[in-house]
């Protein structure tokens, strides 16, 4: 991690020598020259999320009982942006050590060691564990006004299992789909879906038809 701080005309100075492209390697090195540079050591939490894996381990990080990272800190408050969004509406959900956000409608599902986003849509009977699921960016008619290449709603249909993913926003997820990579594949490009590091993403408006098993 780093935050560099300069003065402006100190910052003009060291970026002077257009051949001095990393920070970490080269200007900073340079400006011991003829600056006075001072560093911080950074003891708290921090996380490179420069990967699918360590984006995905970050955000189960999350979901545990004691997170490295307490987003109720009292003296150190973390807000999301205000949307202005209805509550979450849950029909007979078990959660175990889950975040939903604003604006879901959960029914009848299973959810362990996960994060739901904003505006997600959880159908009935589906079990969803150790998933990232980004949520959407808004509302939708009813399937029955919708046209028919928009069929599937967005977000998770009835009866799925979805283990070990990353949902990205507005993914649409049929009736009956299994998402677990039983098969532990490590790398993979698929229809409307990848594995990174075992773990399966579904894209931003990706659309997985009903009864699919990845």
């Amino acid at each position: 991690m780093g935050i560099y701080v300069f003065r402006p005309e100190v910052l003009v100075k060291v970026l002077e020598d257009r051949a001095q492209l990393d920070f970490g390697k080269e200007v900073i090195p340079s400006a011991f020259k003829s600056q006075r540079v001072q560093s911080f050591f950074f003891t708290g939490y921090w996380e490179d999320i420069g990967t699918i894996r360590t984006f995905y381990g970050a955000n189960m990080d999350l979901t545990s009982a004691t997170p490295p990272l307490d987003l109720f800190n009292e003296h150190a408050p973390v807000y999301t942006r205000p949307r202005f969004l209805a509550g979450s509406r849950l029909e007979s959900v078990q959660l175990r050590d889950a975040l939903v956000c604003d604006g879901c409608r959960i029914s009848e599902a299973t959810i362990e060691h996960s994060i739901i986003g904003i505006r997600s849509m959880i159908g009935r009977g589906s079990r969803i564990s150790h998933t990232v699921m980004m949520g959407a960016d808004y509302y939708e008619p009813p399937v029955a006004l919708q046209p028919a290449a928009e069929s599937i709603p967005i977000g998770v249909g009835n009866g799925c299992v979805i283990e070990r993913a990353i949902i990205d926003k507005n993914a649409r997820i049929g009736n009956d789909v299994i998402i677990r990579n039983a098969e532990n594949i490590s790398h993979h490009n698929g229809p409307n879906y990848y594995i990174r590091d075992g773990i399966v993403i579904v894209p931003k408006n990706g659309v997985i038809p009903a009864g699919t098993v990845v």
